[in-house]
């Protein structure tokens, strides 16, 4: 019985990745500035102008990318940018001056901000106000039970006290540590006075829809 000849392997270049596929020309137009820029770039990196095009693109793209993941997604990019117009718009109502260079400013833009997150927040359900409301009262019930020093000069009563004090400082650590776990219960309930806010804008015109 005759050999089977093998087959003959392909000729030529072998075929590009899926993710390395043939480039598509696009018309782009652009201004003087940024071709000599485009230019400039090309020369120092030794690749061609539509080498230097592509991967500053690429580029923007992976960086746009980034960003959103760093931010914690899509909607959160789009609140801080709507925070950014914020302050532009704090700085502008104080002749321009910066947040970060000025008290009045940033306190206003501070204002401004807690505005903005009480309107956006949802409102809490009665099941975290009662939670509120529960963490309120422990809280009162701890305070009252905290030790007080001993009037007399006894080192039994002062004994006493440091142990009892070191006890109540184990329960405080304890609702802190609760407390911590719950501040979700607080941020709904917060209120924010809004004639602090137009003061501080110095408008008194301004309708804040909830």
């Amino acid at each position: 019985m005759p050999r089977k000849q093998p087959k003959p392997g392909r000729r030529g270049r072998p075929p590009l990745p899926r993710s390395h596929g043939k480039r598509h020309q696009i018309g782009l137009r652009v201004t003087a500035a940024l071709r000599k820029q485009l230019e400039l770039k090309a020369a120092e990196s030794e690749r061609s102008m539509s080498q230097e095009a592509e991967i500053r693109l690429e580029q923007s793209f992976r960086d746009e990318q980034h960003i959103v993941r760093e931010l914690g997604g899509e909607r959160n990019v789009q609140l801080f940018r709507f925070f950014s117009q914020f302050v532009r718009y704090v700085e502008a109502l104080h002749s321009g001056k910066s947040w970060l260079e000025d008290y009045e400013v940033f306190t206003a833009a501070q204002i401004v901000w807690q505005m903005a997150i009480h309107v956006m927040a949802h409102r809490p359900t009665d099941q975290l106000k009662v939670k509120a409301i529960a963490l309120k009262e422990e809280l009162q019930q701890l305070q009252s039970t905290k030790p007080r020093p001993p009037s007399e000069e006894s080192p039994a009563a002062w004994a006493t006290y440091a142990r009892e004090s070191q006890e109540w400082a184990r329960q405080r650590d304890a609702f802190d540590e609760k407390l911590l776990g719950q501040l979700a219960v607080h941020s709904g309930l917060m209120e924010i006075d809004e004639s602090a806010v137009r003061s501080a804008l110095g408008i008194h015109d301004l309708q804040w829809r909830a």
